[in-house]
């Protein structure tokens, strides 16, 4: 029997976005032209500050890193940007559930056709290991845990989980 104490993490590799490092270095690129163009107006000074801003949100963003914590019946993921910052991106109740299968399963891929709100926090989308959770009929998440996150993922959710 499950004792429900019982606290695992686990920590998938970094996500490199290339879009959101596209993106800073053309943010930071045109926002040192409007600060050039700041020589003939003052006005291009506001411009460049904005895109310099969000060059930084795109930097900030570029690498991402998800961690599960799993305590008693209950999952939660956490967002780690560039090994900076951090932001929970949910909370699920095991026992709200319906099933936890792999990816590409013939369980995970009759979830396809419903309408459900996706929450992707996997090491990237079609990656060997990766599981989908169907969480109360109208989300799906897909993450990506280790052998240990798995194993106690089974003992806490029973049943649901198959395919391990």
């Amino acid at each position: 029997m499950y004792d429900g104490d019982t606290f695992t993490e686990c920590l998938t590799t970094p996500v490199d976005r290339p879009l959101f490092r596209f993106l800073q270095y053309l943010c930071f690129i045109l926002g040192g032209v409007c600060f050039l163009g700041a020589v003939a107006s003052f006005l291009a000074v506001v411009p460049a500050l904005a895109l310099w801003l969000a060059g930084w949100f795109f930097g900030n963003r570029s690498s991402v890193e998800y961690e599960y914590s799993l305590l008693g019946r209950e999952m939660t993921a956490d967002a780690i940007y560039n090994k900076a910052s951090r932001r929970s991106v949910g909370t699920w109740a095991l026992d709200r559930a319906e099933g936890i299968y792999p990816e590409g399963s013939q369980k995970a891929l009759s979830l396809e056709g419903r309408q459900m709100k996706v929450t992707d926090v996997s090491a990237g989308k079609g990656k060997p290991g990766n599981y989908v959770m169907a969480y109360e009929g109208s989300e799906k998440v897909i993450f990506t845990p280790d052998e240990e996150f798995l194993s106690a993922l089974g003992k806490a959710a029973g049943s649901k989980l198959t395919g391990q």
